[in-house]
């Protein structure tokens, strides 16, 4: 796969510094991808992903090292698991809606006002800012308690 980002970029020198910031930084982002999604396939997809994203405006990162290069990989990946995370869930969402049987459980009346009510809940949480998305991840998708989240925040509880 670095084959195929190499062949994005033009010059020698930045497929030289492409594939020194792949082996630096690769490791790192597939734990940070592995974190959010707890799936290795998934994890591996959203690296990929991500390092696409990052060979198409390559020519941003300037220092290799850096602290910010660092952020703006993590932050990549970050948003490359969490999207496909949410596929992830509405996929499971749909799956759900297609074998549960109201039949006879409630009245149509019941059922309308039950989905409308998940919707609304299911789009609050789409339009969260990204900070408590990711809290409402951590803490009910991935089933974290209030005192690990804490811990990997680093923020007292």
């Amino acid at each position: 796969m670095l084959g195929f980002y190499l062949a994005m970029l033009e010059t020698a020198e930045e497929k030289s510094k492409f594939e020194e910031l792949h082996e630096h930084y690769c490791q790192e982002m597939f734990k940070r991808a592995l974190f959010i999604l707890r799936n290795t396939h998934d994890a591996e997809d959203a690296v990929q992903e991500a390092f696409l994203r990052v060979a198409k405006c390559f020519s941003r990162i300037s220092d290799l090292g850096s602290s910010q290069t660092r952020a703006y990989l993590i932050i990549v990946v970050k948003n490359v698991a969490n999207d496909i995370l949410k596929k992830r869930l509405k996929s499971k969402a749909e799956n759900i809606d297609e074998h549960v049987d109201v039949s006879g459980t409630a009245s149509t009346e019941e059922v309308v006002i039950s989905n409308i009510a998940i919707e609304m809940v299911i789009d609050a949480a789409r339009n969260l800012p990204d900070s408590y998305y990711d809290i409402l991840v951590l803490s009910i998708v991935n089933g974290l308690s209030t005192r690990k989240f804490s811990f990997i925040t680093k923020n007292p509880i």
